[in-house]
């Protein structure tokens, strides 16, 4: 019994710091009107795009029996690596006891349960690693770790808050492996790593090998050699273990289209970058500044063992935090966005820096040298609260541009300066007088919990009650589920870029759109080719044409408004969208006798050609696309060279336009293209070219852009003069020229379409998880509308086939008349990597059995420690030192 009250006795802080989270949380909520204490919901950006999309991808998954190989989006995706990337968190499985049409405000639910965690593990290091700091203490120190500015700025990739959580646990392994050579808990932790999210991963690796290598410096040395040896067999069982999911992942990683801008994104920018948004996440948590400068008051006390790695390893973050090329490097050698991924890093160690103090034994001190310490602290927190109330009251609703740009500005940064300043002052004199012996544990106590209180509602405030909710758009979205019943399959697209690309395969729907970092880069720009939108890794539905729609079997439209193509036929709508049928789709997939070797061509021509191209190779559609030439071009110049466009406006002081004019005899649908580059960038010199008119009716404005840069339809027209113009204003250049492989206007005859996509041989399929069965009519090519890759294998009637990459990255198969092929896919080293992860299995298992019968050597101890520390020094040198010189280099070459 006396046990189980010591153990209750030990946990009961870890406990108390997960309810208080709630607890906190919840009142903050209730005043921001936020889920579930009012109606508000924290999605934004990446969550309202990436994340909840993607779970609930994960729950249709779940409860349809679906398959976590082949998703739906980006036409048939290997999305293993986009699993482990975004939803591989055990909170996950909650989203399965909730409706779809409640999930984005029960992310609110998941983020408060994931940050309360965060404090869990948090107190539980703090409990084992500070044996004597006060439980009050250590309640508040990880509360400030639950309420810092990575879990109230980075929720929005909802996927890191494991990360977050799962540190403390990773870095008490670290610690317990180091003094007591025991690695079962490293190997655990290391293996949830790699399996919540293998990216942040990535930089746990880097810290775990330059961290490990300072905490066993600075370990009794007697100690090392068993340690490190532990150490290398843990990392390798554990990377045994994790082997599923590192090396397809990895895989699908080089496949992407974020890899081919890695090293032009690290080359790019200044060495101090970022700095307003870095350290506005930074201020949330304003005691490891004070952390920072008691390392450098009290260096003696920082000077060896545990205090020691710990202040190490702090500065060593900071330092990455600081210049902009290590933090590159960590970040796997760029970013997009959120330029501190690892900065729950340096968050709990800088916490941990106030733990080491705070924990340090009891000193003596004169009275009245207390009576001044409580008074300097009670006057520190009342100036600080001060600061506090008038943020709140005058300032707050305003220091919004983190909510509504994903980059805290500088004004807001400055103006959070001051006042992050004050907290850290405070924390810092408050820890100061504690190791003094100037003030008790339960007054240091009481003025950490009011500063805490006041700088947590600040934070959260800024981060979370200033987020303008979008629901409308998501609960429109999750209506569009039970509004379309057709059990043959099918892919959905929409005329605009309505939805977030994710939430049509989120719904349940096929389609060609998706947008991750794993988005494949062959796909990505084929579906450019074939005139679809796209822009950074996102790929949309929008754009294309009739001959495109009917290969990729787009068969539902999704718009805003009634739309002018008499092709599609109207099924149902919801109060924001309209629902279309496309008539124009054959009932299966395609067969030809034409060889794929035979459209390799095709991505030569501009993007419209491309259609009549496939419309005659494929559905044998001859002369289905017409080009038009403008009747008049005012103030520009249009110069067609070996099938590139050279365009110039003469004076870009004055408005320029371009005009056309003419009869459309044959029911014909008419598109508008401009296009150039196969690309991942954000913009192009080419994007808002001009606003587009059809017959004095803006159909749309600065074409292309980002939203909106695929072909352009502009309607059906039949036995009528059409009157298109393109008004192009361009006052703000002091020259305007382009070249481009795709400008102009094109008709494409829908009789002639029609006819074709009737008259087309089929092959009816079925898509069951990760297999695609196939039932051809007669022998041929069958051309698979489905993303090529290389992890497919085919079966024939029984027998083994090849399968050809055709059109950029669809699949070709010869079959036989009346045969039956079978296309079962896993992603590319999926099966290598489960045989090595199973062999990882069994050897952690015999190790945790045999291991203590094991007896290495003396020399192969040794040279285990040797090896430790050389993997230290030789990746801290490549990740401070060589990346910054390479970078400085590259500003020389560039």
């Amino acid at each position: 019994m006396k046990d189980i009250k010591n153990k209750f006795r030990f946990i009961a802080p870890s406990f108390i710091a997960f309810f208080l989270t709630c607890l906190i949380f919840s009142v903050f909520f209730s005043v921001f009107n936020l889920y579930p204490f009012g109606d508000r919901s924290l999605v934004w950006c990446d969550l309202e795009q990436q994340h909840l999309p993607l779970l609930l991808e994960f729950k249709n998954i779940i409860e349809t029996n679906g398959s976590l190989l082949l998703g739906k989006g980006a036409g048939g995706m290997n999305i293993w690596g986009v699993f482990f990337f975004f939803i591989s968190s055990p909170l996950s499985f909650l989203s399965l006891a909730v409706d779809a049409s409640k999930m984005a405000l029960f992310i609110n639910v998941i983020t408060v349960l994931k940050l309360a965690v965060c404090a869990f593990t948090a107190s539980v290091f703090f409990k084992y690693i500070f044996r004597n700091l006060a439980p009050s203490h250590n309640i508040i120190l990880s509360l400030m770790y639950a309420f810092s500015g990575y879990g109230l700025m980075y929720y929005q990739n909802n996927m890191w808050l494991d990360m977050m959580y799962l540190f403390p646990i990773l870095l008490l392994s670290l610690y317990r492996m180091a003094y007591t050579s025991k690695n079962d808990l490293y190997i655990v932790a290391l293996t949830l790593s790699m399996a919540f999210n293998y990216y942040l991963s990535f930089m746990n690796v880097i810290f775990i090998i330059i961290g490990y290598g300072i905490i066993i410096s600075a370990c009794r040395r007697n100690t090392r050699p068993k340690a490190c040896m532990n150490f290398i067999i843990g990392s390798l069982i554990s990377a045994l273990i994790s082997a599923v999911i590192w090396i397809p992942s990895i895989i699908q990683f080089t496949s992407s289209g974020r890899s081919e801008s890695t090293f032009s994104l690290f080359a790019s920018g200044s060495f101090y970058q970022n700095n307003s948004d870095k350290f506005s996440l930074l201020f949330c948590t304003s005691a490891i500044f004070a952390g920072l400068i008691l390392i450098i008051l009290k260096r003696k006390y920082f000077s060896s063992g545990l205090n020691k790695s710990i202040a190490f390893m702090f500065i060593s973050m900071f330092i990455a935090v600081l210049i902009e090329p290590i933090n590159k490097i960590w970040h796997a050698g760029s970013y997009q966005a959120y330029p501190m991924r690892y900065g729950y890093i340096i968050i709990f160690i800088g916490l941990s820096v106030c733990a080491a103090v705070l924990a340090a034994p009891k000193r003596k001190s004169e009275i009245h040298n207390r009576k001044k310490a409580v008074f300097i602290s009670m006057c520190l927190c009342l100036v600080t609260y001060v600061a506090v109330v008038l943020t709140a009251v005058f300032k707050a609703d305003t220091i919004n541009s983190y909510v509504t740009t994903l980059w805290a500005n500088d004004s807001d940064a400055l103006y959070i300066l001051p006042i992050a300043l004050l907290f850290a002052a405070s924390y810092f004199f408050i820890i100061f007088f504690k190791s003094k012996g100037y003030i008790n544990s339960k007054a240091v106590s009481v003025f950490l919990s009011v500063l805490f209180i006041g700088e947590a509602f600040l934070s959260t405030k800024y981060y979370m009650g200033n987020v303008v909710s979008n629901t409308g758009r998501y609960n429109e979205t999750v209506k569009l589920a039970n509004k379309i019943e057709d059990y043959d399959y099918f892919r959905v697209e929409t005329a605009k870029n309505l939805v977030c690309s994710n939430m049509l395969e989120g719904m349940g729907f096929s389609s060609i759109a998706h947008y991750t970092s794993l988005n494949d880069k062959d796909f990505f720009f084929t579906a450019k080719s074939l005139g679809y939108s796209s822009y950074w890794l996102d790929s949309a539905t929008n754009g294309g044409t009739m001959i495109t729609d009917a290969f990729l079997m787009n068969k539902y439209l999704v718009s805003p408004s009634t739309i002018n193509n008499t092709s599609y036929s109207f099924v149902d709508k919801t109060k924001r969208f309209k629902i279309y049928k496309n008539t124009l789709i054959p009932n299966g997939m395609i067969i030809s006798d034409i060889p794929p070797k035979r459209l390799n061509d095709y991505n030569k021509l501009n993007r419209m050609h491309t259609t009549d191209f496939i419309a005659d190779k494929l559905f044998g559609a001859k002369n289905a696309v017409r080009e038009y030439t403008p009747y008049e071009c005012e103030n520009i110049s249009i110069i067609n060279e070996n099938d590139v466009y050279k365009i110039k406006i003469n004076d870009t002081s004055k408005p320029a336009c371009i005009k056309y004019n003419f009869l459309v005899k044959n029911k014909s649908e008419l598109y508008f293209d401009i296009f150039n580059n196969y690309s991942t960038n954000l913009s192009e010199n080419y994007y808002s070219f001009g606003n587009v008119y059809v017959n004095n009716h803006l159909i749309e404005k600065n074409y292309p852009n980002q939203k909106s840069n695929g072909i352009l339809d502009l309607g059906t027209f039949e036995n009528e003069y059409v009157n298109i113009q393109i008004d192009i204003d361009k006052s703000d250049c002091s020259e305007y020229e382009l070249e481009l492989n795709s400008f102009g206007l094109y008709s494409l005859d829908i009789n002639t379409v029609a006819n074709a996509i009737d008259n087309a041989d089929t092959a009816i399929f079925t898509l069951n998880k990760n297999t695609i069965t196939i039932k051809s009519r007669k022998g041929g090519w069958v051309y698979i509308p489905f993303a090529y890759n290389k992890g497919y294998s085919a079966i024939l009637d029984g027998e083994k086939c090849d399968i050809e990459n055709t059109l950029g990255s669809f699949m070709a198969v010869k079959v036989r008349n009346g045969s039956t092929l079978k296309l079962v896919f896993y992603p590319v080293g999926w099966k290598f990597g489960l045989f090595i992860s199973v062999i990882g299995i069994i050897i952690f298992i015999l190790y945790l059995k045999f291991n203590k019968r094991i007896n290495f050597s003396e020399k192969l101890l040794v040279t285990s420690e040797k090896i430790v520390i050389l993997m230290k020094h030789i990746t801290f040198i490549s990740v401070y030192i060589i990346s910054t010189l390479l970078w400085l280099v590259l500003q020389l070459i560039i």
